[in-house]
């Protein structure tokens, strides 16, 4: 909606010249013990500079609404996007960081990016994140393998000095794999008894 109100400056500017005349005052405001005071619509008039804060604040804010949508849908799982949509969220606000464009909103972007970094980072412990990736017909588990890397990547981060370095894609592997075990125990015991 800001995006579109943007788009429509011009004609919001006129309205907002134009309303006091057309309508007199949008509304007013009453303090007991006080006179009432009349608030005209040019109050809400928006300078050129604030137009521009409103374009820059919606651009940031489109970020995480475009991601919001692909998760809102009745009949398809989304389960899958997850992973690949916030790493995408989180790239699009670290640039934003850089660039000078967005300077007054750097704090911000760092604290909403922080927040979701901590609950990404608890993706680990979700192995149902994984699996969805793993069982999606386009992503399987080669999506881990070339964003996240695999053997090759991690012999390449410990010889440039990372001992900590993680091979996503054995991981991921072993995460499906002790999936498929467990539903190879639950329905054994399911036919059995």
């Amino acid at each position: 909606m800001t995006r579109t109100s943007h788009e429509l400056k011009a004609a919001v500017d006129l309205f907002i010249k134009s309303a006091d005349a057309l309508f007199g005052p949008i509304t007013t405001l009453k303090v007991k013990g006080q006179r009432a005071k009349k608030i005209s619509w040019m109050a809400f008039f928006l300078t050129t500079e604030m137009w521009e804060n409103l374009l820059r604040c919606t651009e940031v804010l489109e970020d995480a609404d475009a991601i919001q949508h692909l998760f809102s849908s009745d009949t398809d799982p989304t389960l899958y996007l997850l992973i690949p949509v916030i790493e995408e969220l989180l790239t699009a606000w670290e640039d934003k960081e850089e660039v000078e464009r967005y300077a007054e909103y750097i704090e911000g972007l760092k604290k909403s990016r922080l927040k979701v970094q901590k609950y990404y980072n608890k993706f680990d412990k979700k192995p149902a994140i994984i699996l969805s990736l793993a069982i999606h017909p386009y992503y399987k588990l080669w999506w881990i393998k070339i964003h996240w890397g695999g053997a090759e990547e991690k012999a390449k981060e410990i010889a440039e000095g990372n001992p900590d370095a993680i091979d996503w894609h054995e991981v991921a592997m072993k995460t499906v794999e002790a999936a498929v075990s467990h539903c190879r125990v639950s329905h054994s015991l399911t036919f059995e008894n």
